[in-house]
């Protein structure tokens, strides 16, 4: 009672019943508080259920009960409840859910038998089902416990972060809708929970672009991740990058990846085609077979010693080399690897030498692959094969060189 008086009430009574009256509006909570909307002893009779009249608030307004009767359904239990307009009826299902429960009454042979006080349901909670999921109303669940996004107001993105690692981006102070800008993988995340601390929880975001219709700026990347497939950044070209090489190709270049960078690859000349040795693309003349130069280098017999210039001869014609040059023996190094150079015109050919492993007889199976930085030789450019390494009791090597007529 005295939350009642500190929230704008007076007591008053009324005759033989007591009740408050709201300072502001005057308006009456009639009869006394405990008898609101409550059974009426003295005036039921039969089937005919009399209640008192009351006037009580929701929280959003005022509910009016005029004290009156119902008539109730005989041998039977019936549910006497009223609307939020004050109309009092009654039922044998139960409850509705958009009403406020009186009472509960049993009636058997005519007359009323027991009546169990329901007054004290919370009708604060209640809603009318009117009011269920439509404007100025009350949101519902979907069969997953969760508000229908038809329902719910547009994501706000309060933040947009720039940071330049994960680690910055775990220790944001972020909110759901938060975005982060990572410069270290010119990716962009959004927050999908309350938990910035969780990499999980940020959702990388993929921009896709209409056909002919695509902008970039100057610092736009063009990304790939690299070969392995892990994590961090991609291998970049940046718009800038592409424009440079477009400035400087002549008509029919293609820009190309390299081992380390990017390059271009001048136009071949009328009438070759494109072909790749595997590892770079090249333009090969179609009607050019596939060649091989077979060279001794030593006899069958003695074993190979280090040295330069074991064997010297001169290229028939230009030839461009496909794949790697190969080295063979007749008979295996017993201790050590044969290591072998090959130059034109005095400059060698590989970036790392060509070996033959011990106890093997081809460089084909070596641990260590070599590396070809010269696959254009001159026509009667003048070769050399040096021995660094002759291994023991190697002996009957031979070189192949492998490619096309340029």
């Amino acid at each position: 009672m005295s939350s009642l008086l500190h929230k704008g009430y007076r007591l008053f009574q009324d005759g033989e019943y007591y009740g408050l009256e709201h300072r502001e509006d005057t308006r009456r909570i009639d009869a006394e508080i405990r008898d609101q909307w409550a059974f009426d002893p003295l005036l039921t009779a039969g089937l005919d259920y009399f209640y008192r009249g009351g006037v009580g608030w929701t929280g959003t307004l005022y509910t009016d009960v005029a004290a009156g009767s119902v008539a109730l359904a005989d041998d039977d239990v019936n549910y006497v409840e009223h609307t939020l307009a004050g109309v009092v009826s009654a039922n044998t299902v139960g409850f509705s859910a958009d009403k406020i429960p009186m009472a509960q009454v049993t009636t058997l042979d005519g007359v009323v038998t027991s009546v169990l006080d329901r007054r004290s349901e919370p009708f604060g909670a209640l809603v009318l089902t009117s009011a269920l999921g439509v404007a100025n109303g009350v949101a519902t669940l979907d069969g997953s416990g969760l508000v229908p996004t038809s329902q719910m107001p547009p994501l706000v993105i309060s933040e947009v972060f720039t940071v330049a690692s994960e680690a910055a981006m775990l220790a944001l102070v972020a909110e759901r809708g938060d975005v982060a800008i990572r410069t270290d993988t010119n990716e962009t995340f959004i927050l999908s929970t309350d938990s910035p601390g969780t990499l999980g929880d940020w959702k990388l975001i993929v921009f896709a672009a209409s056909s002919g219709s695509v902008m970039f700026a100057a610092d736009t990347r063009v990304l790939g991740r690299n070969a392995g497939g892990g994590a961090g950044p991609g291998e970049e070209l940046t718009l800038s990058q592409i424009l440079d090489f477009i400035g400087g190709a002549a008509r029919g270049d293609l820009l190309v990846r390299g081992a380390a960078t990017w390059g271009r690859l001048a136009i071949g000349a009328a009438g070759r085609v494109l072909a790749s040795d595997g590892t770079d693309p090249a333009y090969v003349d179609p009607a050019a077979p596939l060649e091989s130069l077979i060279v001794a280098v030593s006899d069958e017999a003695t074993a190979i010693t280090t040295g330069d210039g074991k064997v010297t001869f001169r290229m028939p014609y230009a030839f461009t080399l496909v794949g790697l040059p190969r080295a063979n023996l007749n008979t295996a190094s017993t201790s050590g690897a044969v290591t072998l150079d090959i130059t034109e015109a005095g400059s060698t050919i590989f970036s790392t030498l060509l070996t033959i492993d011990q106890d093997e007889k081809t460089s084909t199976t070596a641990a260590t692959p070599a590396v070809v930085s010269d696959t254009a030789l001159a026509d009667d450019a003048e070769m050399q094969v040096n021995i660094d390494g002759a291994g023991t009791g190697a002996k009957g090597l031979k070189v192949t060189l492998i490619g096309r007529r340029t």
